[in-house]
């Protein structure tokens, strides 16, 4: 996240790249599915780190892409807080047929994945 912008900016700039006009409608769309409504407003440093977390989704859902790779997702995070990042993650993968490419040693994290690959050695497994 860029510390000087706020949510909703931070979550607009995909859509700015991509210079989509009529985007107003679509932000606020994802920032209500990941529960963030009444934070739009804020900056980083006013979100917690679930928050945080739920913003870089919005930032990935709001450019409709099939894929999201996520990263370690629920590193620096609670384990109540992490797994309600988890149930999320599975709640908009059914919603919107999003796959999410899921890096991790958490395991919470992998009771929740349908499908698990392991890479070892440079090797899928």
């Amino acid at each position: 996240m860029i510390p000087e912008l706020t949510l909703y900016e931070n979550v607009e700039i995909p859509l700015l790249i991509k210079n989509i006009k009529d985007r107003k409608e679509k932000i606020i769309e994802v920032i209500k599915e990941v529960g963030l409504y009444n934070q739009m407003d804020h900056k980083p440093e006013e979100l917690s780190g679930g928050q945080r977390q739920r913003v870089s989704i919005a930032r990935a859902l709001v450019k409709n892409s099939p894929f999201i790779l996520a990263d370690e997702p629920t590193a620096n995070l609670d384990s109540k807080t992490g797994s309600h990042i988890i149930e999320l993650m599975y709640d908009l993968n059914k919603i919107h047929k999003t796959t999410f490419i899921v890096a991790t040693h958490d395991v919470f994290v992998l009771q929740r994945i349908d499908r698990i690959v392991n890479l070892i050695d440079g090797e899928l497994n």
